[in-house]
């Protein structure tokens, strides 16, 4: 078998058993997408402001066509990024910086470069009690920039 062979087999497993593909790590797998959860998670970050209507609307057609393996990653990027605004983690200005990459489909979903796992890297940096709050921002400020 080669590379080509493989994706064969792989799109005709798509079809007959209705599982939808899910790439992680830039490795093909499946899993049964929960769309009716994918869409409550995408309207509750519309009500809450974090996308507009236009935003939501395209992700919610994106998600119901299943175009885009990146779509689920990004609802759930979204999600982590609110919860680290809610808690205080980041400020509304950071929050619209990293949004808008996700919304442009720029955004890399690779471990260890999402700006989630970065915060909570920082955060725990700031527990540790190590680092002064000046210093924990300045590292902020410079993740963020590195995504403008």
């Amino acid at each position: 078998f080669d590379r080509s062979d493989l994706n064969i087999i792989i799109d005709l497993k798509e079809e007959t058993t209705g599982l939808t593909p899910s790439y992680t790590n830039n490795k093909k797998s499946f899993e049964k997408v929960d769309r009716s959860t994918e869409l409550t998670r995408l309207e509750t970050l519309k009500s809450e402001g974090l996308l507009n209507p236009a935003e939501a609307l395209e992700f919610k057609d994106v998600l119901l066509s299943g175009n885009d393996t990146n779509i689920s990653l990004s609802i759930d990027e979204l999600m982590k990024l609110r919860k680290q605004f809610n808690t205080g983690l980041l400020s509304k200005d950071e929050l619209a910086v990293l949004k808008s990459k996700i919304v442009r489909k720029q955004y890399d979903f690779s471990p260890g470069n999402t700006a989630s796992e970065k915060i909570e890297i920082l955060k725990g940096k700031a527990d540790s009690g190590d680092y002064t709050k000046a210093e924990i921002e300045e590292l902020k400020k410079k993740m963020i920039n590195s995504y403008r």
